[in-house]
């Protein structure tokens, strides 16, 4: 702009020098009027131009500054994702940003000294036969090459450590505005854990599916034994009392050796997933007169008392009735199991929408260090006591998964020559379907 203005000065000067002694004397004065306007007005057009400029500037510093920001704000999100992220570039597959997700699936040798991604880094990919995969196989490869997205479940990723990770990868292509593809988006995740909590799954349901077939197997013959020995007791005239006692001891083995079944049956189909619930509406104090009435004997035999304080104004349940039940039986065979004198004791009461049942004994107790052990499987905290009253430690495991399963929770209180007292709270109205 300067420049222009000298230019425009130099050319009026020629033209004035050109004009005729007495023009110029004539018009002198007049000419440096007109030139001096001339000047001013391509000064202040000169002083306009330099303020837009100034002004335009710093718009665009500011502009710059909010890309920035936008683009540090988008760079964050990215590197808080829980899945790793990594863009290439077409047509070469060159690698180009990396979010910290990735830099960590990838291990950190994937970033050279100068912060960029180092495509010459080689990977050990294969696949889960033990073959390598091809890495024009790769789906970042095929997007860039075909332009559609591609997935991939299969990627088994070896580090250096020997460390090997199952990856899920997706990728999508990236497109500049004329709808060419510049580059490729890949998405993806260690699913080690998931692939190897299906194994344990599948693992479960093959253990259910035998252990279903080896309980029918053995139920059938164990509940012809169970009758037979019963229709025997019944008979008093033609036993005699060692015969008697004998017919005892293989009716008590019968049902022990049932409910031993029962019980692997019921944490393997909880374990697997597989146990239901089955809701419907029924009366608490049903459930405890049909529990008392199933084991009200066997604690006669041992002297002991069981008493019960249920409100006479409980409500219905709508609950799962037989696991409830399944629940109180566990519980109360316990407290006669454990308990040698004395008794034990039942009680109810309703509060804010939940209904908590306490079972209450005098037996021997637990140590406080040992009692969130109890509900662990195959937990058995005294093998002297375990030989004595038998039981593989599954009962209380199958309880507290009973109360989890209809909502609710169980907890103990103990002191050992004291008793203990095991209390569940299930909601009186479980919410969702069977």
């Amino acid at each position: 702009m300067l420049s222009l203005l000298v230019l425009m000065g130099v050319a009026l000067l020629i033209i004035f020098l050109h004009l005729s002694p007495s023009w110029r004397e004539h018009s002198l004065a007049h000419t440096a009027m007109e030139v001096s306007a001339i000047l001013c007005f391509f000064g202040a057009l000169l002083i306009a131009l330099v303020r837009r400029q100034e002004a335009f500037a710093r718009d665009l510093s500011t502009l710059n500054d909010l890309v920035e920001a936008e683009r540090n704000q988008l760079r964050a999100l990215i590197d808080h994702l829980p899945l790793g992220i990594l863009i290439t570039y077409a047509p070469s597959g060159e690698m180009g940003i990396i979010n910290r997700k990735g830099i960590e699936l990838l291990g950190a040798s994937v970033i050279n000294s100068t912060g960029k991604i180092d495509f010459a880094q080689t990977y050990n990919l294969f696949r889960p036969d033990g073959k390598p995969y091809p890495p024009q196989e790769l789906p970042f490869h095929h997007t860039l090459t075909t332009g559609a997205p591609a997935q991939a479940e299969d990627v088994i990723l070896r580090h250096p450590d020997g460390r090997e990770t199952l990856l899920w990868v997706q990728s999508v292509p990236l497109r500049d505005k004329s709808g060419l593809v510049v580059g490729a988006v890949s998405i993806y995740q260690d699913v080690t854990l998931l692939k190897e909590a299906e194994k344990a799954r599948a693992m479960l349901r093959s253990q259910l599916q035998f252990m279903s077939t080896m309980s029918h197997e053995l139920r059938t013959p164990l509940h012809s034994i169970l009758s037979l020995s019963q229709l025997l007791l019944q008979n008093d005239e033609t036993l005699q009392p060692d015969q008697r006692q004998c017919l005892q001891v293989l009716h008590r083995s019968g049902e022990h050796l049932l409910r031993l079944i029962d019980e692997l049956m019921n944490l393997i189909r909880i374990e697997a997933g597989k146990e239901e619930r089955q809701l419907s509406t029924f009366s608490l104090a049903d459930t405890v007169n049909y529990v008392l009435t199933a084991l009200r004997p066997h604690a006669s035999q041992k002297g002991l008392a069981i008493t019960c304080d249920l409100p006479a104004d409980l409500p219905s349940l709508y609950s799962d009735e037989r696991k409830v039940c399944q629940i109180l039986f566990n519980l109360v065979h316990n407290a006669i199991k454990f308990t040698e004198r004395g008794g034990i004791h039942i009680a109810a009461q309703v509060r804010e929408g939940m209904l908590g049942v306490a079972v209450k004994d005098t037996g021997i107790g637990i140590p406080p260090l040992q009692i969130p052990l109890v509900f662990e499987r195959f937990r058995q905290l005294d093998e002297g006591i375990a030989r004595k009253h038998g039981g593989i430690g599954l009962g209380l495991t199958i309880c507290k998964n009973l109360v989890a399963l209809l909502g609710g929770t169980l907890e103990c209180e103990s002191a050992v020559g004291v008793g203990s007292t095991f209390r569940f709270t299930i909601p009186i109205r479980t919410e969702g379907e069977g």
